[in-house]
Order: C-alpha cells, then structure tokens, then sequence
C-alpha cells in the first residue's frame, strides 16, 4: 500500500478504495481511515522490505556494525545497485549521479559479452573488462580505474552517520516529498540480546532522525496518531481509566512539545486562540451514535421582522427543537438580557458546523442562545472559550453528561475557558484533577448569567 503497486491495471489502493471492486459495497467504512490510506498512497515512496536475517552474511553478527551493513545493502538494492559488495554499489552510485550507468552498463554488455547486473558478482574475474569500460567512457584514466578495483578488495567501512546522509542525498534528488521507509522483519530475533546490536540500531535509528528530520517527524506523528486512535477506543471502552491520551513528543534541539491529535476527536486549532468574531461559539456534544465532538455555531443578523432561519441541522429533528428552544427563549427574556436585542426588527440566520464528522448533536440550547446575544450586541465570546450545558423550555439549566469526557474533548479541540453549569460543580470529583488544571472553569447558574459571563459582561 505504501508503495502503490500496480497490480493488472489497477493500483494497490483501487482494492479499497473502489466499491465496484466489493460489489458495490465499501472495504472500508471509516472515512478517516481511507483518507489516510489514499495520502500514503498519494505519497512518492520507495518501500525497503526484507527480512534482515536472510539480507545479512553468515558471520555477520560478529560485527559490531552488522545492522548498518544490512541496511546499506538493502538500500542498495532498492536503487538497482550491487547489494553483496558495496565498494562495487558506490561506482554504481558515482555513474548514476553523474549520468552515465546506462551508458557504461551498454559499453561493458559490449565489451563482456554478458550483462552488467549478471555479470558483477564475479567482480574478481572481470576487473580487467571493468578497467577498459571506464577508461573507454573517459571517466577514469587506467591507473585510476586499476588503483580502484585494487582497493575494492580491501574490507569495506561506512559509518552510520554516512549511510544516513547517503538516504538524505537519495531523497533530496528524488524531490516531490519522497519517502523512504524501511521495513525490517525479524529485528528483535535477530538482535536478541546482543547490546552491541541494539546500539548499532539505535544508532541508525537516530542518525536517520537527524539527517531526515522532517521525515522522521511526519512518520512519528503518524505512529503516535495510529496509537492514540487506539487509546480513544480504550477510553470509550473504560472510561476515564484510559483519559491521559494526549501523547507528544519533545524536538530535541528546540525542546519545545508537540502534541498529536486525531481529527475525529479533535484537533488542537479547531479552537483558534484570541478572540472570535461576534455570533461564533463552540460547544461539545454528543452525536446520536454517543461519539463526543466539537460544534461551531455562526449566526448573523439582518434587518428584518424576526425571521430564524437556520442551516447545517440536516434532518435531525432533536437539533432543531434545541435551537427553536434558544430562540423561543430569547423572544421571552431578552430584555431581561439587554435591552439592545432585538427579536422583531432583525432577522438570524443560524448554521451549526459538525467540526469532527461524527453526525448532528441536540446539545445546541445554550450555546444558541449565548450565539444570538453575542451577534446582536456585537460583542465576542471570550477567547478560547467552550459554553457547555442545556436547558429545557422553561429555562431550567441542565449539567453536563460525561462531564469528564466532555473536557478531555475541550482540552484536545484547543479550549482554554470552560463555561459550565454550576450544577455539574457536584461531578467535578469525576475528573483528574491534572485535567481540571487545564482551563480556567467560569461557571454559571442560569441561562441569563451564561450569556453575561461568555460575553465578559459583569
């Protein structure tokens, strides 16, 4: 899949990706899942996969360079280059880059009688035919070409750091966002417990890490995010047991810590920091499938004689009698607000955006109503801010249902202020305290005082 292979006439990710491939139903349901699927497929890659044991000499686990040496040969390999002797892969690498491998693969079939890829394991009994092709080709003189083949039969040494900027230069050339990934069967049986093989790979690992940083990073956040996925599923599963899944990681050289989010469950700029435009407002709530997401409400207001429209609810029956109930509200006590609403002479338009496409939530009350005042006074939200809670039509103010779930989705979508019924304070035992100490809690006890403190009205 990484690779994108064809197969036929197809390419490995039309096996997925294509309904008509699965009689017209989809392989893979989850959305989030195909889309990563394509991007990797989308990516310009080269896949390196071997089992390490069978790539690796008889002997070699001897050295204490034994995981480099296998790496270099499959990365080799992977170029069309001589994999077994190395010396004979940095000529190859020399002609490629300069130009000139074909040519010199077309005049050594010429002078040999064979082909070159046949042909160079027997390096020792050639070298001869060698010396005159790259003499022929101008590209060495004969003492030159002769003092090369001597030394080729000399052990062969490269550091780690050099095959890592070998892979960087690789990359470079090809351009475009390309990737190398190297996939390695067998690794622990083959390291076993040998420390001075677990360092080598360490070594490479990191090297790699410095070289191709921007790579490394891309590859990491995706693994922490393959991880985390997992983790949220736990947290469904058992609750607030599994509630610390905020995995990051800190760049050495600035030292600054990095979060990864999974967009399903929020992302980190899905609440941008400062201050939002009058009418905007983000909430939590549940989907009818009990999936907890982030919802943007916009409103705007028009001159008019009261109309309410409103759009993004789709069908969903319960959504709408939640944002009927804000406006029926607001009709009823918005002088008791301010007097500077106006719910004859203006008209609203409402939308509501579904920000982690997990479907419609009823829990719209509150933070509708909080939206309406904030565009009619033309006054923003606080900065960074989430207004949970609902209330009914007689304007009882309801607590948060899986108040710490709820947070913890407050906390991955970017909030730094909570505005929170007071009556949920009672459930505030529920949730780590670690959690708590990450926004500041302004809480409220009626609808009215909702708008006061989401507006920063004293």
């Amino acid at each position: 899949m990484l690779a994108n292979k064809s197969v036929g006439d197809r390419k490995a990710i039309d096996f997925f990706a294509d309904d008509r491939l699965a009689g017209g139903k989809p392989k893979i349901v989850d959305q989030m899942v195909l889309a990563d699927m394509k991007l990797a497929a989308d990516t310009s890659t080269d896949v390196v996969l071997f089992n390490i044991d069978s790539k690796s000499d008889s002997n070699s686990k001897q050295n204490k360079d034994a995981i480099v040496n296998v790496f270099l040969r499959v990365f080799n390999e992977m170029q069309g280059f001589c994999g077994a002797m190395p010396f004979l892969a940095d000529l190859e690498r020399r002609l490629t880059e300069e130009g000139r491998f074909a040519e010199f693969k077309e005049k050594f079939e010429e002078v040999y009688g064979d082909a070159w890829e046949d042909s160079r394991q027997d390096f020792d009994f050639i070298q001869d035919d060698v010396v005159d092709v790259l003499t022929a080709m101008d590209f060495m003189s004969e003492a030159a070409a002769r003092n090369w083949c001597e030394k080729a039969s000399e052990p062969y040494q490269i550091s780690i750091e050099d095959f890592a900027k070998r892979v960087k230069a690789f990359i470079e050339r090809k351009g475009n966002n390309h990737h190398v990934v190297f996939l390695v069967d067998e690794i622990g049986q083959y390291i076993g417990e040998d420390s001075k093989l677990m360092l080598n790979l360490q070594t490479v690992t990191e090297e790699l890490g410095k070289e191709c940083m921007e790579n490394v990073e891309e590859i990491l956040r995706f693994a922490l995010e393959m991880r985390r996925r997992v983790k949220e599923q736990q947290k469904k599963i058992g609750g607030m047991e599994f509630y610390d899944v905020n995995f990051s990681y800190i760049d050495n050289d600035t030292f600054s810590e990095e979060y990864v989010p999974v967009l399903e469950q929020g992302g980190s700029k899905l609440i941008p920091e400062g201050m939002s435009k009058p009418g905007h407002v983000y909430t939590v709530g549940h989907s009818k499938s009990g999936m907890l997401g982030i919802y943007k409400l916009e409103m705007q207001m028009t001159a008019g004689n009261g109309k309410f429209e409103k759009t993004g609810l789709g069908t969903d029956r319960e959504a709408k009698e939640a944002v009927d109930t804000a406006y029926r509200y607001l009709k009823a006590n918005a002088r008791g607000i301010s007097g500077s609403i106006s719910m004859t002479t203006k008209d609203y338009i409402f939308d509501v955006q579904d920000m982690n496409g997990i479907g419609m939530t009823k829990n719209l009350s509150l933070a509708s109503v909080v939206a309406i005042c904030s565009i009619a006074l033309a006054k923003p939200v606080v900065s960074s801010a989430v207004v949970l809670g609902d209330f009914s039509i007689g304007g009882t103010v309801m607590k948060v249902e899986e108040l710490a779930n709820t947070l913890q989705v407050c906390l991955d979508s970017g909030a730094k202020k909570v505005l929170l019924p007071i009556a949920s304070a009672v459930d505030l035992g529920t949730v780590p305290a670690e959690l708590i100490g990450c926004f500041n809690l302004i809480f409220y006890n009626s609808v009215e005082d909702a708008v006061f403190k989401a507006l920063g009205v004293e």
